[in-house]
């Protein structure tokens, strides 16, 4: 049995930016993406460091988002677009191009596994990832703030571990349950989700009625033949909707289990070619990425992310300690007064 370790990227990398840009305002865009690549890789490291994984894998979005393309598509039954509501922030710019530059330094010239397609996002590798290697009964441990990975506690031996916590296990909810994956993954196909712009299936439905739908089939049967009017915003159009219906496409949409079979193909392919393809770290390519972005301050500690660049030294690891990206976002802002790399 191996301990594998998979990483939500661009959840990691982006939550990063976004607290280290509200409480440190001090530099340009580049050296403000240059320093929120360090602390991301600094908090990568703590995590890496108290999993000894025997296997590191990144995942990374790709462009042509089959979801995007779906729901454009004439067969979307909600006719919304999926992250249309997303505002795009110009001031990010510096830090997407680091990090399709820092992808491509990875892929080249690490051990480390990078995990992306063109139409697939790099949710859809995560969860491919877990599924994969639990059913082999290895141990997964995922590393993302990411909620919606709750749904892959299905798969026994999985760990979802959250970066804004101190890689804190995100199976138990606020008062100390743990959460049942089917059940999170059966209401959230009702609520939908107002951040990726997926249309809720059934507005205002009691989680009451939800709870005795999921016990009950009966009860379920008369839910999903429920329907409701929806006044479109933009064109005043009343479309009647149908419950059923709308759950199956979020489902479509949202449960990583149910994406096309094309796309899991997809996903399992990459996968194997991947992990059969991974590169050798190099430490002088490594320097020279550091040093063509001006990331001084990570050249600085290269040594330091050496082990989990390369996947060495696995028995000679000592934990470091727990990492809080968010807290060190407000400590650096409180410590800097330039910035330097």
């Amino acid at each position: 049995m191996k301990k594998r370790m998979i990483v939500d990227t661009a959840n990691l990398l982006f939550r990063v930016a976004s607290a280290h840009t509200k409480y440190n305002k001090i530099g340009t865009p580049e050296e403000q993406a240059g320093l929120a690549l360090h602390m991301a890789l600094q908090s990568l490291r703590s995590h890496y460091n108290r999993v000894k994984p025997d296997e590191l894998a990144l995942t990374f979005e790709g462009r042509d988002n089959w979801r995007k393309t779906y729901t454009k598509s004439p067969e979307c039954i909600s006719q919304r677009v999926y992250k249309a509501n997303r505002i795009k922030d110009d001031s990010l710019l510096p830090f997407i191009q680091l990090i399709g530059a820092f992808e491509e330094m990875v892929r080249a010239h690490t051990s480390i596994i990078c995990l992306s397609h063109p139409r697939v996002e790099g949710d859809d590798m995560f969860a491919g990832y877990v599924e994969r290697y639990t059913a082999e009964g290895d141990e997964v441990y995922g590393l993302s703030g990411d909620k919606d990975f709750i749904q892959l506690y299905r798969h026994p031996g999985f760990t979802l571990l959250n970066p804004d916590k101190a890689g804190a296990n995100r199976n138990v909810d606020k008062k100390g349950n743990v959460i049942d994956p089917d059940f999170f993954m059966f209401e959230k196909a009702f609520r939908g989700d107002t951040g990726d712009n997926v249309m809720s299936a059934f507005p205002r439905v009691r989680l009451t009625r939800l709870q005795e739908a999921y016990r009950d089939e009966y009860k379920l049967t008369n839910l999903l033949n429920e329907e409701w009017d929806y006044a479109d915003p933009t064109t005043g159009i009343i479309r009647r909707m149908n419950v059923g219906k709308l759950v199956e496409e979020n489902h479509l949409l949202m449960n990583l289990s149910r994406q096309p079979q094309e796309i899991r193909d997809i996903v399992q392919e990459t996968i194997t070619r991947e992990t059969a393809n991974r590169g050798k770290f190099d430490f002088f390519h490594f320097q020279k990425f550091c040093g063509k972005h001006k990331l001084k301050k990570i050249a600085e500690e290269s040594a330091g992310f050496t082990e989990m660049l390369s996947l060495s030294g696995r028995s000679e690891r000592v934990a470091e300690p727990k990492v809080d990206v968010l807290e060190v976002a407000r400590a650096s802002a409180k410590r800097r007064t330039s910035l330097t790399f």
